[in-house]
């Protein structure tokens, strides 16, 4: 979840150089402050400098312009899509052993580690909350080198709303691995549907979502059968459980909301019964199917 060693030079060779000469730019730094003397500064020394660049991002154009013969056409282009960042709070929800999960406002980022992996900084205690900067790099997602943790410990409601919001916006846009994102229209076909759907899929989702819910349902009343089946394959667990206690197996069911409507051996002979009871093919939708 790293970039190679030949990327991370690369990347850290073009960000050290644009910093040092933002704080020039700035007055942020001693006018006589070498290059290797700044390479000395500590983190904390660094983040007001940092910071300046992307609250001054023209400095990017600034820099190209006076280091043009300096700069390979390719560390031109990587500097060009430095203006592609993004700034602000994010959630690390997951370290997979491709990328780290980092959940903003509304996508869920791929973001790549650049000497050491992100375990170094938090172990697996995640989610933690930190603000940081995203980059866009040789087609990758990487943090700019500077990360601010808060010192927060989550309880376990703020951690299952964490990881409800993160279901919910992967589930809608997938893991946005460039800058500017680019979204996969193919996968917001039926997004209200698979929205419902991911917030409706466990107790906790439910409750954090309820408000969301109904609101997608009034805006979608076509939700409604959904709704009703989800609720079906909710309280048939329930169901199921008082069933296996009587010793039934080997039966089909249908079951509408808490209900259930009819039973057989086979799924076709139940899907048939059903049709009988239900003509509407609409209404049909809100039936959930199981087996013992």
């Amino acid at each position: 979840m790293k970039l190679n060693d030949e990327e991370n030079n690369k990347y850290s060779e073009i960000h050290t150089k644009l910093i040092y000469y933002v704080g020039g730019k700035e007055n942020l730094i001693p006018a006589s402050t070498s290059f290797e003397a700044f390479m000395d500064y500590s983190p904390e020394e660094k983040f007001p400098i940092r910071n300046a660049l992307y609250d001054n991002i023209h400095l990017l154009d600034d820099f190209i312009k006076e280091h043009t013969e300096s700069l390979s056409e390719e560390d031109k282009s990587i500097i060009q899509e430095f203006k592609h960042f993004k700034r602000g709070t994010f959630y690390v929800v997951k370290l997979t052993k491709k990328y780290a999960h980092f959940l903003g406002k509304k996508y869920v980022y791929g973001v790549y580690a650049l000497n050491d992996p992100f375990q170094m900084f938090w172990g697996n205690n995640v989610p933690v909350m930190i603000q940081a900067v995203l980059l866009p790099f040789k087609g990758k997602i990487i943090y700019d080198g500077l990360i601010s943790s808060y010192p927060i410990r989550f309880g376990r409601g703020i951690k299952n709303n964490i990881k409800n919001d993160y279901a919910l916006s992967e589930g809608k846009y997938g893991i946005i691995t460039e800058l500017p994102e680019k979204i996969d229209t193919s996968n917001l076909e039926n997004s209200a549907e698979k929205e419902l759907l991911i917030m409706m899929k466990t107790k906790s989702s439910r409750e954090h979502n309820w408000y969301d819910i109904e609101r997608l349902l009034e805006k979608h009343p076509e939700l409604n059968a959904i709704y009703i089946r989800e609720w079906g394959r909710i309280n048939s667990r329930k169901k199921k459980k008082e069933l296996k206690e009587l010793g039934i197996k080997k039966r089909h069911f249908a079951m509408y909301n808490d209900t259930i409507l009819v039973s057989g051996k086979t799924e076709k002979v139940v899907k048939g019964e059903v049709a009988e009871l239900i003509g509407d093919d609409e209404k049909r939708k809100s039936v959930y199917y199981f087996k013992l």
